[in-house]
């Protein structure tokens, strides 16, 4: 029986050292190095965002009473920054400011702060706040709140002499040809001869909306007399004196209205306001050769 005999073959190295050389095999690859198993990190948690800071614009005013005003510019925005001894607050202010003054604009006996907007290149949108010169005063929180009312009465103006004139000038008669906002900011001040010139001879149509149900009576403009003159005042309501601020949910009077072209009529402006809640009022203009027509007034109240 032959007896078959297997040998490993093997190779060596030649070579003119003394040392000798190590065999190496022939047959199959050699295994790849093992790389160390990678080490993951963990997530290191995101550093806390910085507060934004407020940059002073070096307009500061010694309002309130014992206390400074300092207008400033903060996360884009345009603001009031007041402080007294017991409080601080910020008043929101709808685009930058020129300059600004303490003055008696109630004639109160205790000055307010008038701030006056640097002129604009295009005029606001109806949707945006139209007034160029905010008065902040004392609120009834005995805190610094613009006066949403007065600054209705005195659109238009945009330094102290305007706002001088527009004082002065309180009634219907010199608002006629004005903005629509100015007209429902004066309605509470105007006589029973001043709402007849605005309604026209078309008369008035006072209406009522509760949820889906709509009431309306339209009041000839002759019989606008004072009762009747306080009647039409109430209707859709007035703006509230004071701004509630952002975190007031409870208003008791109209926030300040906002007006708009309807689109299927050019000639007709909208205009309204809520109290902060599913209540308002309504004001519709007809626009006229002669200036602005008030043609409509609404309450409406949505069903609870």
């Amino acid at each position: 029986m032959k007896t078959k005999l297997l040998f490993a073959v093997t190779v060596l190295g030649v070579g003119c050292s003394s040392h000798e050389s190590q065999p190496s095999t022939i047959s199959g690859s050699a295994a790849p190095p093992t790389s160390a198993p990678k080490v993951v990190e963990p997530a290191q948690p995101a550093a806390p965002a910085k507060p934004a800071e407020a940059e002073p614009t070096g307009l500061t005013f010694a309002w309130p009473k014992g206390g400074t005003s300092t207008i400033v510019h903060k996360d884009g925005d345009t603001k009031l920054a007041w402080k007294t001894s017991s409080a601080t607050g910020e008043i929101n202010l709808p685009r930058e400011v020129a300059r600004g003054v303490v003055k008696d604009v109630t004639k109160d006996g205790e000055a307010e702060l008038v701030i006056f907007a640097k002129p604009v290149a295009q005029q606001p949108e109806w949707f945006q706040d139209q007034t160029m010169t905010w008065i902040v005063g004392i609120g009834p929180n005995k805190q610094p709140a613009r006066m949403w009312l007065l600054e209705g009465q005195v659109l238009g103006a945009t330094d102290e002499a305007s706002l001088d004139r527009e004082l002065a000038a309180t009634g219907l008669a010199q608002a006629k040809d004005s903005s629509a906002q100015k007209l429902i900011a004066r309605l509470s001040l105007a006589t029973p001869a001043e709402l007849q010139a605005l309604v026209g001879a078309p008369g008035l149509k006072l209406c009522k909306r509760q949820g889906e149900k709509r009431k309306c009576t339209t009041v000839a403009q002759k019989s606008i007399d004072a009762k009747r003159a306080a009647e039409i005042v109430k209707r859709a309501g007035v703006t509230a004196a004071f701004d509630p601020g952002d975190n007031d949910e409870s208003y008791s009077s109209l926030q300040a209205p906002a007006c708009n072209v309807d689109d299927k009529k050019p000639t007709r402006l909208d205009c309204s306001a809520s109290v902060g809640g599913p209540a308002g009022g309504e004001w519709v203009f007809e626009k006229t050769a002669s200036g602005l027509r008030l043609a409509e007034m609404w309450s409406w109240a949505e069903d609870s």
